[in-house]
């Protein structure tokens, strides 16, 4: 064989050998699929890379917000007797950590949409699994080191490999932590989206079925004992599979005991929610949360539980320049501030002025701690006071738009009722007609049943032109409750107060699918800014804007 023939024979047995090896490698790099990672894409999804060729799905949970400061009372928890001391329900805050807009009536968090597979999580250590369905199942028998660490390694290698598709805000790029449990918990029960009843169940509305068709848990007709691909069942309001049931969740946060509306000072070991495949369906709560121990004793390591998992976040710091911190100090000063328009508001703000000057001269250091610590509370207070008034300014301007909305109906369906009842005057006389008819002819028989004909539609006649009187009354009420609403709004709230929580509201309806309401509590707004301007109740005028919002419904 000549030395040609021997090179040709060495590089196609190379080339052999090289081509032998090529799936395995492309697998490693590439293999994943749609359905390894996000079975169920859907609008939204913010779906971030992995390494080994991977990806991670998440979802945008949006909170509504009045600035850097403001954040969102929530009622957690749930009242059961025999578990109050630990779940007991309480109000506590949630606030986005991405500014949606320049008007900052939104802000936003993500969380992953499913909860993170054993392929991921293969990944993530350095380890490029071929995708199966086995490794679609969820990551467990994680310590809460493991975890923290993971979300360590997976923000480090975005930053090296993928930091131009992370969020920013400014310069700072997000990153991946676990979740808070209040984060948690306000995505589990639907955030925004749902209406407050809804929000506070037992679950998170599950209108498309019963809980086997959203739920993993325990049983033969669930789960039988057994963890589940991700993505199989039907997600909550946000677009969240397996939030509940399948794996637990394994979150940030220190186990605190319920004390009657508030968590108790000692903290323990760390918090789980959401419950697993060996929770029965009647224990599955969106409530649930569990103490972790951190250790193991008889293995004197960090502990793991058997169907214990994580979802990340995605979050970043809270001063990301110099220009953010100068408007979060801004609204730290300004949060105590009284109603700018308030008769009471100069007297306060002297009042506190004084104080504080009284505070920076004496020379005496029990008074000036007595002092400062009377400022604190009374800025505290204040503060409290503001914040009470807010929820009710955006309550009001809730039922500006509903009565708005009821402003414009109420003429629709007197108009209505009154062609139905045009229309049962016609049927009336032509049944008299016929009465007559059956009169002139004799038929005895057929005048009995024109008679009770006639009877009936009399009755039903009157019937309706009292209901349409009774419209007509509700109707003029409607028109004096909305104009005495933006009367008490007007005389109560400054501008200033009142267009931050419009822009909130806003943001909250269409979360909830309220759009229709929007243009209404728009109306209701520029009406109260109309009659501070000029003092008068112009209700004709009013009613007839309302009217005309979206056109005629007739």
């Amino acid at each position: 064989m000549s030395k040609i023939s021997q090179v040709s024979s060495a590089l196609a047995l190379l080339l052999a050998f090289a081509l032998s090896i090529a799936p395995t490698a492309m697998a490693d790099e590439s293999g994943w699929q749609e359905r390894d990672y996000n079975p169920k894409p859907d609008e939204g999804d913010l779906v971030l890379p992995m390494p080994c060729g991977g990806k991670y799905a998440m979802r945008r949970v949006d909170v509504e917000s009045t600035g850097f400061l403001d954040d969102r009372r929530i009622r957690v928890g749930l009242r059961q007797e025999s578990l109050s001391y630990k779940e007991d329900s309480r109000f506590d805050y949630v606030a986005g950590s991405f500014v949606s807009s320049e008007e900052q009536s939104v802000r936003h968090y993500y969380i992953g949409k499913y909860e993170l597979t054993q392929l991921q999580l293969a990944a993530l250590k350095g380890t490029c699994d071929s995708p199966s369905t086995k490794l679609r199942l969820p990551a467990v028998a994680i310590s809460w080191f493991e975890a923290i660490e993971t979300a360590q390694a997976y923000s480090e290698w975005l930053l090296q490999n993928a930091s131009d598709v992370l969020p920013r805000q400014g310069d700072v790029p997000a990153f991946i932590r676990l979740p808070t449990e209040v984060e948690w918990e306000f995505a589990a029960r639907g955030g925004i989206s749902v209406d407050e009843a809804d929000f506070s169940g037992r679950v998170f509305p599950m209108p498309e079925g019963q809980m086997p068709e959203y739920v993993w848990f325990q049983g033969s007709q669930s789960a039988g004992g057994k963890l589940r691909p991700i993505g199989l069942l039907k997600p909550n309001p946000l677009g969240l599979y397996d939030v509940l049931g399948n794996a637990s969740e394994i979150t940030s946060d220190l186990f605190r005991l319920n004390r009657r509306g508030r968590l108790h000072g000692q903290a323990g070991g760390f918090v789980s929610k959401g419950g697993d495949i060996a929770t029965s369906q009647r224990e599955i709560r969106t409530a649930l949360r569990n103490e972790n121990q951190f250790y193991d004793e008889r293995t004197g390591k960090a502990r793991t539980v058997a169907n214990l998992g994580l979802r990340f976040v995605l979050s970043i710091p809270v001063v990301v320049s110099q220009e953010r911190l100068q408007t979060i100090q801004a609204e730290w000063k300004s949060l105590p501030a009284p109603d700018v328009e308030a008769e009471s508001a100069t007297a306060q703000r002297e009042a506190l002025v004084q104080l504080t000057n009284v505070s920076e001269q004496t020379d005496d250091k029990l008074v000036r701690d007595q002092l400062e610590s009377a400022i604190q509370q009374l800025e505290a207070a204040r503060t409290e006071q503001n914040d009470i008034r807010d929820r009710a300014i955006r309550a009001l301007l809730q039922s500006g738009a509903i009565i708005g909305n009821k402003v414009k109906t109420d003429p629709i369906l007197i108009a209505r009722t009154e062609l139905v009842l045009q229309e049962m005057a016609a049927n009336l006389l032509r049944t008299k007609q016929l009465l007559a008819q059956a009169e002139d002819a004799g038929d005895a028989g057929r005048a009995q049943r024109a008679r009770l004909v006639v009877a009936q539609l009399e009755t039903e006649l009157e019937t309706r032109r009292q209901r349409i009187l009774s419209l007509q009354s509700d109707s003029q009420t409607t028109v004096t409750s909305y104009s005495d609403l933006v009367y008490s709004v007007s005389s109560d709230y400054s501008l200033p107060l009142v267009a931050p929580q419009l822009e909130a509201l806003v943001v909250d309806y269409q979360a909830k699918g309220f759009d229709y309401l929007i243009p209404f509590a728009q109306t209701f707004v520029s009406h109260v800014e109309q009659f501070r301007a000029d003092g008068n109740l112009s209700r004709d005028t009013w009613s007839q804007q309302l009217r005309e919002i979206g056109g005629s419904d007739e």
